[in-house]
């Protein structure tokens, strides 16, 4: 995913999260001006009498980091790799390190933190009903490496206790998508038709260098890697308080 991608996400998202909050208006009766010739099958006729809305938004955040961390982290990456035995978590293959690198006082952490605080309070600022200017204290309460090789992968699941989870990627790949389920169970009775992508399961693929953020409680897993090179990346949870 190039940058052009990525702020396209971010855009996407950040629209999504504007219409999440907002009061929605039903469209105006139409004058009768309008065209309705029913041998025309062209949508454009109905502008005018048409409105589609869509109430309840699942946000996302793509965040383009500081290029200056990824170097550090990658290194880290490695060296934890060398040095501690993985943990199984949902993960089959691959490496995982423990989840408490955000207290463990890493010079290549502390900027990765810094990015995680900045792009929570954007995600907070763009999404919150309150007026004003409400001030967002992030707390980050796990944060842990992954490198997954050839044919390594991790099973569905969520991120218990995390209002918000994320991952930095390290690496980009060409496979191995970030896979998100619809949250919504009743909407498999559309799995033939896809209508709206109600149902589907989105599919992000890694970018070098972005954060993407996600509410916690949307479960997701992560394709096969394809390639000989390795995926390597930093998961994380999150909290966050918000005051006046």
């Amino acid at each position: 995913m190039h940058m052009c991608n990525i702020l396209s996400w971010i855009l996407r998202w950040s629209l999504l999260l504007c219409c999440a909050r907002s009061d929605q208006k039903l469209p105006e009766a139409s004058d009768g001006s309008g065209s309705n010739n029913n041998n025309n099958n062209n949508n454009s006729n109905y502008n005018n009498r048409a409105a589609v809305l869509q109430p309840w938004s699942t946000p996302l955040l793509a965040w383009r980091s500081s290029p200056s961390i990824r170097q550090a982290l990658a290194e880290l990456a490695r060296q934890l790799e060398a040095s501690e035995p993985s943990v199984n978590a949902s993960n089959r293959g691959g490496w995982q390190s423990g989840n408490n690198l955000h207290l463990r006082k890493l010079d290549a952490i502390e900027g990765l933190l810094q990015e995680i605080a900045e792009a929570t309070r954007y995600y907070f600022a763009t999404g919150l009903k309150q007026p004003g200017n409400p001030h967002v204290t992030v707390k980050v309460v796990g944060l842990w490496a992954n490198v997954n090789r050839l044919g390594d992968y991790n099973v569905r699941h969520k991120h218990p206790a995390a209002l918000l989870a994320g991952v930095y990627y390290v690496t980009g790949s060409s496979g191995a998508s970030l896979v998100f389920e619809d949250p919504r169970p009743q909407t498999n009775v559309l799995d033939a038709y896809e209508l709206f992508g109600m149902g589907s399961p989105k599919r992000i693929q890694p970018s070098a260098g972005a954060i993407l953020l996600f509410p916690g409680w949307l479960e997701h897993q992560v394709e096969a890697q394809y390639s000989s090179h390795p995926r390597v990346s930093f998961s994380f949870n999150v909290m966050a308080k918000v005051t006046s």
